[in-house]
């Protein structure tokens, strides 16, 4: 493999490199015409001419040495004329031969196929032919956030011997609390080889980000070429085929998750979502719900994602959209139930607070014209965005524009200045939700899941038939669930008939339907070396927390008795 930059470099090494080119010429023209074919006394005088000191270093070289040199200087400048010449010649004619004897495809910065084919060339191309001239990032950000490669064997250099295991143990955590380094190919044009063809991979940079006169930095969101010799397309497509398979193969296991950009710039579209950021697949066993609920969930979303429910949308005229509510308390899965769905039918997760300041109106109809065509949306915590109908948002913004007066200024010589209050007025009204949700010009095969805490507080029109086709209680842990957890929580490397029967017990001293699979979750952590430990202090526990709750305090005072689950 091999690199070549036509267009790179300073224009001072380019005029350098121009005029070396024109005397060698020169001189190798005056040569060839000479009388003496490049030897003798005139090819002393021309080179002295054109190589200033050269009469000096040929005296003190034939007097010392005894070897004149001229012939093989003559030979080196015949030879950097040949260069020349052939360099010349191959400036103008590469952009002829590209558009004449290959054919190729463009891929934009913000299609998730340039992520897949840098995936491919970081892990087929550079990983296992190497390249002399790479881009390289720690792994999670840059490229390494969005494609899917292996980053745990780029840390380089050799392990050293360990005493005992917890040196090992500390090497290893020291190894996951490092970023790795992440290798792609730099901006240029690499040549390789797909199914014994010759393909040319383009990488275009951006000329306002230069790390030197000689070498361009990426950012991550270049456009791609992708070139391959001869005129038929198939060669590409087929190309590019093998590159999504690889994706998929790479993604088995994990869900791709997208979060809103953070820094959203409105004339540029890669702003607008950060990721995706790859996590490992939850099983949905691991998600504490009632088994009917939860597979009557499944079923239907297996139903809506068929080719024959697709069409059955079309003939009847029904947009192919499908919606649904989690309502419950905090903690109960609602977010985590959604992640588990999308890592069980392999769809990307979209992840969108409306209560961001960073979204307004503008940015959050083009976030859902970005998304992809199969998706899955989640809008958490829809209730605390605020967002009401255009009319009561200005009567809440009138009235409190006349409740709160301006500020005073500052005193003199004071140094800070006053805060400001800022607008109370929604930054998103409720009609642009709904029109990004299911207007006419909304976008069609995606899966839209809204979380609330309290549904009562939503109004009728989100959650109408149409925009919302399910709703889903996530209720308290029941006792049942809480010895479920318990069992699958508990039982690695130990008996699961003996922790199931831990499991009965410890659910036994728990309130029915009064605390949530999180705070459950948490309290076995702190046990999960000591299961006999956990069923002696749940009770005492479980009283604590719902004594805080009905007080409404943040922090469960527990008695100093209570015994420790850690070792």
């Amino acid at each position: 493999m091999r690199y070549y930059y036509p267009y790179q470099g300073s224009q001072t090494s380019n005029m350098l490199g121009s005029i070396q080119g024109v005397l060698a010429l020169q001189l190798a023209s005056q040569m060839m015409t000479s009388p003496t074919n490049g030897t003798g006394a005139y090819s002393q005088e021309l080179l002295e001419r054109f190589v200033p000191g050269f009469g000096t270093f040929h005296s003190i070289i034939l007097n010392h040495v005894g070897i004149d040199i001229t012939l093989a200087v003559s030979w080196i400048a015949l030879s950097l004329a040949a260069a020349t010449g052939i360099r010349w010649i191959w400036i103008r004619m590469y952009p002829f031969v590209l558009n004449t004897c290959t054919c190729m495809v463009c891929i934009p910065s913000n299609d998730r196929l340039n992520k897949e084919v840098l995936s491919y060339m970081s892990s087929q191309i550079i990983e296992k032919h190497g390249t002399r001239a790479l881009a390289a990032v720690s792994a999670g950000t840059g490229d390494a956030q969005a494609v899917h490669v292996n980053h745990h064997h780029h840390r380089g250099g050799r392990r050293r011997q360990f005493n005992n295991f917890q040196d090992q143990n500390e090497e290893e955590d020291l190894d996951e609390r490092m970023p790795a380094i992440s290798y792609f190919p730099a901006v240029g044009t690499q040549w390789f080889w797909f199914e014994n063809w010759p393909f040319i991979f383009e990488r275009e940079g951006n000329t306002d980000y230069k790390f030197s006169a000689y070498v361009e930095v990426p950012t991550g969101n270049e456009p791609l070429i992708i070139r391959c010799l001869g005129r038929n397309p198939e060669l590409l497509k087929k190309f590019l085929h093998h590159c999504k398979e690889m994706s998929k193969i790479s993604e088995e296991s994990k869900t791709p998750i997208y979060s809103q950009g953070t820094r959203i710039d409105h004339y540029d579209p890669n702003s607008l979502w950060n990721g995706p950021q790859l996590v490992l697949n939850r099983p949905i066993d691991t998600v504490e719900l009632d088994d009917q609920v939860k597979e009557n969930l499944v079923n239907d979303i297996t139903e809506y994602l068929k080719p024959e429910t697709k069409e059955f949308y079309a003939l009847n005229g029904i947009p192919y959209r499908r919606g649904y509510l989690f309502h419950g308390p905090p903690g109960t899965g609602k977010s985590s139930f959604c992640r588990a769905i999308a890592g069980r039918f392999r769809l990307e997760l979209y992840m969108l607070s409306l209560a961001s300041r960073a979204i307004d109106e503008q940015v959050l109809i083009r976030m859902f014209e970005s998304l992809p065509n199969k998706c899955i949306v989640l809008l958490e915590d829809v209730d605390s965005a605020g967002i009401v109908r255009e009319d009561n948002s200005n009567k809440a913004k009138d009235k409190t524009n006349d409740a709160v007066p301006p500020p005073a200024p500052p005193p003199p010589g004071y140094m800070f200045t006053p805060i400001v209050q800022e607008d109370t007025k929604p930054r998103i009204t409720l009609s642009t939700l709904l029109n990004v949700i299911d207007g006419s010009a909304a976008k069609e095969g995606r899966i839209l899941v809204m979380t609330t805490n309290t549904p009562e507080a939503l109004d009728k029109a989100l959650i109408r038939p149409g925009r919302v086709d399910k709703q889903i209680l996530f209720p308290p842990m029941s006792r049942r669930g809480a010895a479920r957890i318990f069992t699958r929580m508990l039982s690695h490397g130990k008996e699961r008939d003996d922790i199931a029967k831990l499991g009965e017990a410890f659910a036994a001293r728990l309130p029915d339907g009064q605390i949530t699979p999180a705070e459950i979750q948490g309290f076995l952590l702190d046990h999960r070396n000591a299961p006999e430990t956990a069923v002696k202090n749940a009770e005492k526990w479980s009283l604590a927390l719902l004594e805080a709750k009905e007080l409404g305090k943040n922090v469960i005072e527990l008695d100093d008795t209570s015994e420790s689950g850690q070792d």
